[in-house]
């Protein structure tokens, strides 16, 4: 098995560096967004107009990426490895179309639904019936404060379960960072960084998802893609993210680790996502107070998800990004009916899409079989 030869090394430290300047948790969190917060909520008409910190030269990456020589990855890794490279390399292009359209609503819009898709029919009929199931009194009232040192404690208590990973060295290896973001927490698995809002309020079962959802699923995944013989396993293959964050909600359910607010919330940003397609901030805002009786705080933070990248927010348009949590869970439900290994998708980043072909190079020895799996059955 081919392990770090010295020229794909130089083909993935170029991949590195153009995914290091498109950092989304970066990019798409307005720089502005406690002001914005403070005037939406002081003027009922007000929509936000969000800034970003926008900087890199996206035509220069673009170059960057269109110098990778295909043909040499064959030549020194074979057909498999190269085909590989080129659906990583369509990714990163529809992730550089995105974020050099950050603050135009219809382009960006556009290239967002390119990247992620919308919800299907199915999809959008699934996310209405499991809402309606919710008692959302109950909802208003369950979302606490949680100490960031506290969530920092946990994390690291967690990994010791993965010590022949870490062999007692996690906080070398990740980096734990705090400050405002649109979501409450985020993995940067090629920066090996755990982002942590510190603006936000958690569900009471916070515990359980970080360990199901951000430590069992996400950076699994990224460490076994880290001992891979390439690290596109790291950055992620074609639609990775879909099968990723569908698999971190099946792990929630697997577990018991899910609850009313995370139920709730991966349903309603599939409804804020069509909503937010053709309408204004406030009118979305108003939209998940008065049809979903949503307490303002959430409403304001669902409308950021699915606004963030707009500049102007009264414009039509969204990121809609956030349905893949669903539309993920239901294309790996048809995959495990029909008999397909869960632990074949911890190898690294990969998708759905390329099961077959990573199946035919585990065979052939090409890849690891996943090394690191999930320790947890039941998180009760």
């Amino acid at each position: 098995m081919n392990n770090y030869h010295p020229e794909i090394v130089l083909i993935d430290n170029k991949l590195l560096k153009i995914l290091s300047n498109l950092d989304f948790s970066s990019l798409l969190t307005p720089v502005n967004i406690l002001e914005e917060r403070e005037k939406f909520f002081s003027n009922k008409y007000y929509n936000p107009l969000f800034k970003y910190n926008i900087k890199a030269n996206f035509d220069a990456i673009n170059n960057e990426l269109n110098s990778i020589n295909i043909f040499k990855i064959q030549r020194i890794l074979g057909e498999n490895f190269a085909l590989l490279y080129e659906q990583c390399a369509k990714e990163i292009k529809k992730k550089i179309k995105l974020v050099s359209n950050i603050g135009n609503s219809e382009e960006f819009s556009e290239k967002s639904i390119e990247l992620y898709g919308l919800p299907t029919i199915e999809v959008l009929k699934y996310a209405n019936e499991e809402i309606a199931k919710i008692n959302l009194g109950d909802y208003n009232e369950n979302t606490i404060s949680v100490d960031v040192d506290n969530i920092k404690e946990l994390i690291f208590k967690e990994m010791r379960k993965y010590e022949k990973i870490f062999k007692g060295k996690f906080k070398e290896y990740w980096r734990i960072t705090v400050y405002p973001t649109v979501v409450s927490m985020s993995i940067n698995d090629i920066k090996r960084e755990i982002i942590i809002n510190s603006n936000t309020k958690f569900p009471p079962n916070y515990d359980k998802i970080i360990r199901v959802h951000e430590i069992g699923t996400h950076i699994l995944r990224a460490e076994n893609g880290y001992l891979q013989p390439s690290k596109i396993f790291v950055f992620g293959l074609s639609n990775y993210l879909k099968t990723e964050e569908g698999l971190a909600v099946i792990n929630e359910s697997n577990t018991n680790a899910s609850d009313l607010i995370s139920s709730f919330r991966y349903n309603i940003w599939i409804i804020a996502i069509k909503k937010a397609l053709e309408s204004s901030f406030r009118e979305l805002f108003s939209f998940l107070t008065e049809e979903y009786n949503i307490p303002q705080f959430e409403a304001w933070r669902i409308a950021c998800r699915v606004k963030r990248g707009l500049e102007n927010t009264s414009e039509k348009g969204a990121y809609t990004k956030d349905h893949i949590y669903i539309s993920g869970k239901f294309n790996l439900d048809s995959f495990i009916r029909s008999g397909g290994d869960i632990n074949k998708l911890y190898v690294g980043k990969i998708g759905l899409q390329q099961i077959n072909i990573i199946e035919t190079m585990l065979e052939l020895n090409q890849i690891f079989p996943a090394k690191y799996l999930p320790v947890f059955k039941n998180v009760n």
